[in-house]
């Protein structure tokens, strides 16, 4: 399961930076506003960085979405499905049946 982490994020600053009122800051964090980690719930793996309207699709649901394309039932046959690195990858092959009248 995917999760979208709803805490601030943090960026580490480098060098010197301006604050919003002004302010000489030397390093530290920088927060990113509208900013949030994707990561797997039972790992707590960190895929990426995403922005405020990313919205998480779980396998299932893209592989549902994949049926509802194709017409699923007899006229497909799903061969390979599987996962890239941590997860945050997935794919599907499948051959589409020819049918004889």
């Amino acid at each position: 399961m995917i999760s979208r982490l709803s805490n601030p994020l943090y960026t580490r600053g480098t060098g010197i930076s301006i604050s919003d009122d002004g302010e000489i800051k030397e390093g530290g964090n920088i927060l990113l506003p509208d900013n949030f980690a994707t990561m797997r719930t039972d790992t707590n793996t960190v895929f990426g960085v995403v922005g405020k309207d990313y919205q998480i699709v779980q396998n299932a649901d893209a592989f549902a979405f994949f049926d509802a394309i194709v017409g699923g039932g007899d006229g497909i046959l799903y061969q390979t499905a599987g996962a890239l690195g941590n997860g945050e990858r997935i794919f599907i092959t499948a051959k589409l049946l020819t049918i004889s009248e």
